[in-house]
């Protein structure tokens, strides 16, 4: 799994936020491409096929999130993270501007994880007290609308994934 997009995003309750991505595949065969008079070989169309998963993310609550166009993210040396399109921050530059913008520390509401999802077009960056929850919505092959049928409420039996077994999955 290389790809995923960010296909739905929304406030489903008051200060809850659910979110939905999608699996990125590739839809036809590799061919070569011309950027800036530089030949790249092996370029793959990715798109939300049929066989795509969806997965579900649900943060019942959260301290703040930002959504940035992935054209203008730029990394930094200072932030440390474990995984690549999910991530869990234990430091960030997004985590700092949300401890000095606002009244969030360990005492109230207590200590904030950073979560992040790199899509190909979204980073969604959110800083929470809590972990989200995470379901699969679609598996692969299977036709469902992704955001006809979704619940901001994932009870523990429909719990299919953590956040963190989505980093090993999407590295």
């Amino acid at each position: 799994m290389d790809s995923n997009f960010l296909i739905d995003l929304r406030e489903a309750a008051h200060n809850a936020l659910h979110v939905q991505v999608a699996e990125g595949r590739a839809v036809r065969s590799p061919k070569s491409i011309k950027v800036a008079g530089t030949e790249i070989p092996d370029c793959t169309a990715i798109e939300i096929t049929d066989e795509s998963r969806v997965f579900e993310i649900v943060w019942n609550s959260y301290v703040g999130y930002s959504v940035l166009n992935e054209s203008y993210a730029t990394p930094s040396d200072e932030e440390r993270s474990e995984g690549n399109r999910f991530r869990i921050y234990s430091k960030s530059r997004f985590m700092q501007f949300m401890l000095e913008s606002s009244f969030a520390c360990d005492d109230h509401p207590g200590q904030t994880r950073h979560y992040r999802i790199g899509a190909e077009d979204h980073i969604l960056h959110v800083l929470s007290v809590v972990p989200p929850a995470v379901r699969r919505v679609r598996r692969s092959g299977e036709c469902v609308t992704p955001t006809a049928q979704a619940s901001p409420e994932i009870s523990s039996n429909n719990r299919l994934e953590t956040f963190s077994s989505l980093i090993g999955k999407f590295r």
